[in-house]
Order: C-alpha cells, then sequence, then structure tokens
C-alpha cells in the first residue's frame, strides 16, 4: 500500500484519481525534470500516464527519484519498462534539449521546451483518449503546452514537490533522471576528464579538476557562471 512510511511521505494516485473521477474519459499525465542544474549536457523531461488499474502493479517502493539510490532507481525503471510494454497500462516518455540550446534560450525555457517535447512523445500512445487532459508539472511553474498536439488544450497544474507526491510525476521523473544518466555516462566514454559518469555533470571536485586541466568541452553550459571562467578543452582532450 502506497502512502506514509516511516520514512516520510511516499507519492500516490490521489491527484490523478480525484481528476479521473471528475472526468472519466480524461487523463493525466506527470511532468518532471533532470539536470536543470549540471554545469554540462542536455536538460531532460519525462512525462507518464498511468492507468488507474496498473496503480498496484507499480513497485511499491516507487519514491522521489532523487531519494533513491542507482541501484534502485534502475531496477524501479526496468520494472517501469517492462510494465510499459502494456500501453494499456502504463505510458511513459522524454524530450531533451542541449547544452547550445540551453546556452542559447536559457535554462528555463529549455526546461519547458523539454517538458513539451515529452508530452508531444507521449501523445502518440494515448491518441484513444479524447478526453480533458491534466497535466501536472513539478515545481511552482509550468509552460502552457498550448501547442503540443492534445485534442483538448490541457489544464497545467504545477504541483511543488510533485515528484514526492504524485505517482506520475514520480515515473516521469524516474525516467528523465534515468534518461539522462545514460546520456552523460554515455558521453564520458568520449570526454573521459570530468568524471561525468559519476557525477553526471554537476559542479564536484571531480569536475572542477578536470575543467581546470583540460577546459570546456563541445557540452558544458558556458552561460552557466561556473563554466564561464574556464577555457576551451585543450586540443588534446577529445575531441
Amino acid at each position: 500500500m502506497r502512502g506514509v512510511r516511516s520514512r516520510g511521505i511516499v507519492p500516490d494516485f490521489s491527484y490523478e484519481r480525484a481528476w479521473l473521477d471528475a472526468h472519466a474519459d480524461g487523463l493525466v499525465i506527470g511532468i518532471d525534470e533532470a539536470g536543470r542544474g549540471s554545469w554540462a549536457g542536455a536538460v531532460v523531461a519525462g512525462a507518464a500516464w498511468i492507468s488507474p488499474d496498473a496503480v498496484a502493479e507499480l513497485p511499491p517502493d516507487l519514491a522521489d527519484s532523487k531519494r533513491l539510490s542507482a541501484a534502485q532507481r534502475w531496477r524501479m525503471f526496468a520494472q517501469l519498462t517492462a510494465l510499459a510494454e502494456d500501453a494499456e497500462k502504463l505510458a511513459f516518455a522524454t524530450g531533451s534539449v542541449s547544452a547550445a540550446d540551453i546556452d542559447s534560450c536559457g535554462i528555463v525555457p529549455a526546461t519547458f521546451r523539454a517538458m513539451e517535447l515529452a508530452v508531444e512523445a507521449l501523445l502518440p500512445f494515448l491518441a484513444k483518449i479524447f478526453g480533458a487532459s491534466l497535466l501536472l508539472v513539478d515545481g511552482p511553474r509550468a509552460p502552457d503546452f498550448a501547442d503540443v498536439g492534445a485534442p483538448m488544450r490541457p489544464l497545467v497544474k504545477p504541483v511543488i514537490r510533485g515528484d514526492a507526491k504524485v505517482l506520475s510525476i514520480a515515473v516521469g521523473a524516474l525516467a528523465a533522471k534515468c534518461c539522462r544518466d545514460q546520456m552523460m555516462c554515455a558521453l564520458a566514454e568520449t570526454y573521459p576528464h570530468y568524471g561525468w559518469q559519476n557525477n553526471k555533470g554537476y559542479g564536484t571536485a571531480e569536475h572542477q579538476a578536470g575543467l581546470k586541466k583540460h577546459g570546456i568541452s563541445p557540452y558544458h553550459r558556458t552561460s552557466f557562471r561556473p563554466i564561464a571562467r574556464f577555457q576551451p578543452q585543450h586540443k588534446e582532450s577529445p575531441a
């Protein structure tokens, strides 16, 4: 049973169920991002839809992805991926915006665009649903999703600490986190100097040491103040 545990509150399906009780032919999508504060790599958003009939099949210890170990996240992501093979039970998708585009438009617009891309990618799985939709977004602000191509313009509701309260947001957050971790580990194979396989682009001591010695890679966010003081990557570094 989901609810309050000794370690705190875990996400449940109450936000989604309240909407579906009032809109029987509608749907609820939960959305969150990963990598907004990173110094390198894309910002990634995840969007998730859960069938009310499949809630009991979700990992019982699913929680805010930031409170889970890497091993727990990957185990749960594998379980969710397997469950999503049945599109009647679960669907999730991700969207990403590159470091270069973050530098071009700013991190908040880039994050909102990643969220829109995630929802757009999810909609084909939900084409049979034409009722009113509710988009629950983690945090105090959200895009309006006016141009995502939904049959009806969705209602958008920001939820502070939504990844700890709302089950569909928690699934979206986990998808975004695991997708982005994969991306950063892949980049670390080509750019090994920064420890991205460990820090995922955040400003750890290992990452800073790599920047001081090897300079900025093409995947660093040069518009971020901590990066601006470093030089471009040395020629002997991997290209």
